[in-house]
């Protein structure tokens, strides 16, 4: 498990520009994205293609996402992306940590480190802005 200290609030639009620039540095084919997951502990997941748009890991469909063990994560709606994209809700406090906890179906290839590496500094850019 990995984590980061965050120096400013994060909000629900945050996240979704922090999982549109995951989409982007992780270069997912287009077809495929990151959004926030719908699971309690938090977190985002992809999909598109061939990976699933639940955590059933015996669907048959492939599924990677990192969970960020907060315990309080909102529900989700069906089009969080539009829904939060100007969202001024805070999801994590300033001083937080925000830990990444790579979850992936027994089909589906691991997290790699340089995938993990990337999540952290896009985290890292879009949290402590002034580095």
């Amino acid at each position: 498990m990995y984590g980061i200290v965050i120096q400013a609030d994060v909000t629900r639009a945050k996240y979704v520009q922090i999982c549109n620039a995951l989409t982007k540095e992780l270069k997912l084919p287009e077809d495929q994205q990151i959004v926030p997951e719908g699971i309690t502990e938090g977190g985002f997941k992809i999909i598109g293609g061939s990976y699933s748009k639940t955590c059933i890991f015996n669907d048959g469909r492939l599924y990677k996402s990192v969970r960020h063990n907060v315990g309080n994560w909102p529900e989700i709606p069906i089009d969080v992306m539009l829904d939060w994209k100007d969202d001024n809700t805070i999801l994590f406090n300033r001083n937080a940590i925000i830990s990444f906890e790579p979850k992936v179906s027994k089909r589906t290839i691991n997290w790699t480190q340089i995938e993990i590496d990337i999540i952290a500094d896009v985290f890292d850019k879009h949290v402590n802005p002034q580095k």
